[in-house]
């Protein structure tokens, strides 16, 4: 039998005509210093995200966790382990890169050092995507050691040129993040603000790159847009231009932080990455799941107005839906394991 739709009480606004004059390279378009409705609001959603249980300060602080990692084989990997975090929040994944000679082939690391990791106590969860468009491994850890000293600047492209395309896409999770940080006015705005539209996506269920819809580091772009073109603004203000913008952004053009050759000749929603070698981060987008996203940013849009205008609370921009009562049909999938702590792909 088929449920019935269900209705919002009101539809949201329908988006104005699209952004096309706007470009990775224009000047901020909004310097105004912030109002006290944006202060007062800020206020309210940082009360309200500190109420949700979004934060881990623990990982926040101690961006070194997982560089033990590499002094488990440091007769292999031991010139140095460098991490990058835009913003996390429990349950979140920490971007690691080991540093190695250049002896080490992929295989070597997803298969022996991966087993090592595995063989320790304080490693479960574990799982390894070799042959993956970004080949990585995913584990929980817990516990820490000592850090492993920086000793290469991964910011230096010459490191990447003649690489394999996965080595380099590998590394470059580690390039963006730097690279987005570089390009954003203010850290610590972007990184809450961030948090605020991770929580967001994740709480409307839009929060996937495996899954066709955006994943970290497309949503840590579209916000440092957002933070390039309204350098003054509070978090409050800057999640509401960050519904505002992308509910009338034409996606025939790029999102980019910075001027690149764009080659990409069909894409969905091109979100472009700042490190070179520049790339479309939303490569398993498809075309129903771009008209989700869009209907999330002008859903967005509509209750960001509304809470500048007093119609409405933060806590309705992160309501959840179930999804057996919002789509007709849903499909669910399992796996699991009994005799291996690693599963291999």
């Amino acid at each position: 039998m088929r449920k019935p739709w269900r209705f919002a009480p009101r539809p949201p606004p329908r988006p104005q005509p699209p952004n096309t004059g706007l470009s990775s390279t224009m000047a901020p378009i909004g310097k105004a210093p912030p109002t006290e409705p944006d202060i007062s609001l800020t206020q309210q959603l940082m009360r309200f995200m500190a109420a949700a249980d979004v934060y881990e300060d623990r990982l926040v602080t101690e961006l070194t966790l997982f560089q033990h990692f590499f002094q488990l084989s440091a007769a292999v990997f031991s010139e140095c382990g460098l991490i990058s975090v835009c913003a996390v929040s429990p349950g979140s994944d920490i971007d690691a890169v080991c540093v190695g000679p250049g002896f080490v082939q992929r295989h070597h690391f997803f298969y022996s050092f991966c087993r090592k990791l595995a063989a320790h106590e304080e490693v479960t969860d574990m799982l390894a995507f070799e042959k993956a468009h970004v080949p990585v491994m995913k584990l929980t850890y817990k516990g820490e050691k000592d850090s492993v000293p920086e000793a290469v600047d991964l910011m230096d492209d010459g490191l990447v040129r003649g690489l394999d395309p996965r080595c380099v896409r590998s590394l470059n999770g580690y390039r963006d993040s730097q690279q987005i940080l570089r390009c954003v006015p203010n850290k610590h705005l972007f990184r809450t603000t961030l948090r605020v539209i991770k929580v967001w996506a994740k709480k409307r269920q839009i929060y996937s790159n495996r899954l066709g819809f955006l994943g970290g580091i497309s949503w840590a772009i579209l916000v440092a847009k957002v933070c390039q073109l309204y350098p003054n603004a509070t978090v409050a203000a800057l999640v509401t231009h960050f519904f505002r913008l992308y509910s009338t952004w034409d996606w025939k053009n790029p999102v980019r932080l910075r001027g690149a050759n764009w080659r990409d000749p069909f894409p969905m929603m091109p979100i472009m990455t700042p490190a070179f070698p520049q790339h479309n981060s939303t490569f398993n987008m498809t075309r129903s799941n771009l008209a989700i996203i869009s209907q999330e940013f002008v859903r967005g849009w509509s209750i960001t107005e509304d809470v500048y205008s007093g119609r409405a609370e933060w806590a309705s921009l992160f309501h959840t839906e179930d999804l057996g009562q919002k789509y007709q049909y849903v499909l669910m999938a399992g796996m699991s394991a009994q005799h291996s702590r690693v599963l291999l792909f």
